[in-house]
């Protein structure tokens, strides 16, 4: 029990150490990945029968490969978010399920000391953006509007062409 606790203080103070590179590297990532596979998605349609075949399915391949880097991103933050939730949710269960004779250190109890340690504590979680303006935060839910968002670009950017 004590040992979680210390490996996720060490991995908050990490998180916290790294927060302003990780929110960009996301952002980023994330952000490029999406717009590389509208662009791809665009020129896949814009230029069928136009160039080569070789060449063109160039343009498919991009469209299905830029986007993992987004979705291992999203994946791993968003584990990382839910598990802490869980951590905090068994934690709290853990002290409120407990007798309070029974926390004893040196005659004095530690009971409140880990009730008010465990209800300070955040799910750690990664958010994007840059500086302290945070665009989304990664949980379970940024995946299909990830998704939802780069479909419904790039529809709009595939009935925008002239045939």
């Amino acid at each position: 029990m004590h040992a979680s606790f210390h490996y996720y203080s060490c991995f908050r103070i990490i998180l916290r150490l790294w927060k302003y590179l990780a929110d960009a590297g996301g952002l980023f990532v994330m952000a490029g990945g999406g717009i590389c596979m509208i662009l791809s998605n665009f020129t896949t349609v814009k230029l069928y029968r136009d160039i080569p075949m070789p060449l063109f399915l160039l343009f498919p391949t991009l469209a299905i490969l830029c986007p993992v880097f987004g979705l291992l991103g999203i994946k791993v933050g968003s584990q990382c978010y839910e598990i802490s939730k869980t951590f905090k949710r068994a934690w709290s269960r853990h002290f409120l399920s407990r007798d309070r004779n029974l926390m004893m250190l040196n005659g004095k109890s530690v009971f409140t000391f880990w009730k008010r340690k465990v209800s300070t504590l955040v799910p750690a979680a990664f958010n994007m953006g840059i500086n302290d303006t945070v665009f989304c935060k990664l949980e379970r839910s940024t995946s299909p509007n990830y998704w939802y968002e780069i479909l419904s670009h790039s529809i709009s950017a595939i009935l925008s062409i002239q045939v």
